[in-house]
C-alpha cells in the first residue's frame, strides 16, 4: 500500500510526545512493507531539514515551511472569528490553513496514487480536499 501521512511538524528529530508518537507510526508503516510518504509543516528550515533524518529511515517526507500562526486579526477577521464561534463552529481551524502547503499537498497527491490518507492531528484536516477523490 501507499500511504499519505498529514502531520504538523516534522517529527525528526523528537522534540515532543507528539513527534514520537508520528515517528512511531511512520517508522511501523515502513516497516510493514507500506511506502510511506510523509507531508509536514514545518515552522523554519531548521524543522524542515529534519526530513532528512525521516528519509534515513526509509520515510520519504515533503516539508513545507510554513510561518507560525500567530493572532494578530484584522477587524475583518476577528468579527469572521466571533460569527464562527457564535454559530458553534472553531475559528482556529481555517486559521491554520495555508495556502501554499494546500498547493503543496495537491502536487504531491496528483503526482501520486495514495491508497490510505492518514490524518496525524485535526489541525491536518483543513488540508482534507486537496485528497479528495484519491
Amino acid at each position: 500500500m501507499q500511504l499519505l501521512f498529514l502531520t504538523p511538524y516534522v517529527a525528526h528529530p523528537p522534540r515532543h510526545g507528539g513527534g514520537i508518537r508520528t515517528r512511531q507510526l511512520l517508522k511501523a508503516a515502513v516497516e510493514a512493507g507500506h511506502r510511506t510518504v510523509n507531508f509536514a509543516l514545518a515552522a523554519d528550515a531548521d524543522e524542515a531539514a529534519g526530513a532528512a533524518g525521516l528519509a534515513a529511515e526509509g520515510i520519504e517526507t515533503r516539508a513545507v515551511i510554513v510561518p507560525p500562526f500567530g493572532n494578530d486579526l484584522s477587524t475583518g477577521q476577528r468579527l469572521s472569528k466571533w460569527l464562527r464561534l457564535l454559530a458553534g463552529r472553531s475559528s482556529l481551524l481555517p486559521r491554520r490553513r495555508n495556502a501554499a502547503a494546500a498547493a503543496a499537498l495537491q502536487a504531491l497527491v496528483r503526482e501520486n496514487r495514495f491508497d490510505l490518507v492518514v490524518v496525524d492531528s485535526p489541525w491536518m484536516s483543513v488540508y482534507l480536499p486537496e485528497c479528495r477523490g484519491l
